[in-house]
């Protein structure tokens, strides 16, 4: 819940919270759609920070439970 609240409101940088590397890649994903689309692009891309957070902390957590 918090890696998507992150990923919603702080974009890329939320994602830090979850990893590196996809906040390097969201950071990256955003600067190309930015750049191409005049800064209109991000409407999407942005809340995509949420998801990915979501399913990073998800996938995360699953691995957890399967270690106990």
């Amino acid at each position: 819940m918090l890696a998507s609240v992150l990923g919603f409101f702080f974009g890329p940088l939320g994602l830090l919270y979850v990893g590196w590397a996809p906040a390097l890649i969201m950071f990256g994903v955003n600067v190309l759609v930015g750049i191409f689309t005049a800064g209109v692009g991000l409407i999407l891309t942005w809340p995509l920070s949420a998801v990915v957070g979501w399913s990073r902390a998800n996938l995360y957590n699953r691995k957890l439970l399967e270690r106990s």
